[in-house]
């Protein structure tokens, strides 16, 4: 199941590059390259989130840096 949901994502990717890729026929290379290393980076991202659904997210990676800020202020 988890093989179709990702043949599903990197489908969903690869239409969303065609589709701009369209548009950005006329543009400079810069634009193209940064819109392939956002789709890139958000495929990557949703396989990895696919395959281990507990990663860690932001808040769970800030909170070490602003726990004793908290401490500080008395918010715990």
């Amino acid at each position: 199941m988890r093989g179709l949901a990702a043949i599903g994502i990197v489908s969903m990717a690869l239409i969303l590059y065609l589709s701009y890729s369209r548009e950005l026929r006329r543009s400079r290379t810069r634009e193209k390259y940064a819109i392939l290393v956002i789709l890139c980076f958000g495929c990557t991202l949703s396989l990895l989130l696919l395959y281990k659904p507990n990663l860690p997210g932001p808040s769970d990676l800030t909170m070490p840096l602003f726990k004793p800020i908290a401490r500080l202020i008395g918010l715990e």
